[in-house]
């Protein structure tokens, strides 16, 4: 008798457990269905630094630009400041293209950051815009983590 009423216990444990999931399915195929039918590309542009150095002083920094969007991003000018600075064919989904923008030179007190053979002072910011078809974007990236 107990046994009996502890397998019904357990059997209705199992179908509420089994209807949760089931909604909880629905919600994931809904969501990733919305996520697919929009399509865009979202870009997103940083400053990056490698670990490699030339000379044992001169570091390279890297224009970082990311495709967080579900669509490729094609035909992207970049502009640093008001002059453009390269054409990217495309970017993929989730995938980076980074662009050599400039050196820091390390002293003993003192780094000196240059880009595009530009000395620049450390409260400057560098002004990337971003145009692909219909959007255009702009970022204003700081170059504090540069001068440290």
């Amino acid at each position: 008798m107990i046994i009996d009423v502890i397998k019904n216990v357990f059997e209705i444990i199992y179908y509420i457990a089994f209807i949760f999931l089931t909604g909880l399915i629905v919600k994931y195929s809904i969501q990733t269905y919305r996520f697919q039918t929009h399509k865009h590309s979202e870009l997103l542009c940083k400053i990056f630094v490698r670990q490699e150095t030339i000379e044992n002083k001169t570091y390279r920094f890297y224009l970082e630009i990311y495709n967080f969007g579900n669509v490729v991003a094609k035909n992207i000018d970049v502009f640093l400041g008001e002059n453009k600075f390269v054409s990217i064919d495309f970017i993929k989904p989730n995938e980076s293209c980074y662009l050599p923008i400039g050196e820091v030179i390390k002293a003993i007190d003192f780094n000196e950051v240059t880009i595009l053979e530009k000395v620049i002072n450390q409260d400057e910011n560098v002004t990337v815009k971003l145009k692909l078809q219909k959007q255009e974007m702009t970022f204003i990236l700081g170059t504090d983590m540069l001068f440290q």
